[in-house]
């Protein structure tokens, strides 16, 4: 009989990792989409600031020719 309850226990055990292996390939796929967008709202932002120094550079040259 604690041979039978060893195996259940092994199979408990096995099933438990592999659950945790799958959460843990979850949570990684999830952190990478994370990863992906912030760094794409990045690359937004910097193209936005970028805009936004050439309009104001734009509006100070013409300032200054008035």
């Amino acid at each position: 009989m604690v041979w039978v309850e060893s195996i259940v226990v092994c199979q408990s055990a096995a099933h438990f990792l592999f659950y945790c292996q799958a959460l843990e390939k979850s949570i990684k796929a999830q952190v990478d989409q994370l990863v992906n967008i912030m760094d794409s709202r990045s690359a937004a932002l910097e193209e936005e600031i970028k805009s936004e120094k050439a309009t104001v550079s734009t509006l100070i040259d013409r300032t200054t020719v008035l």
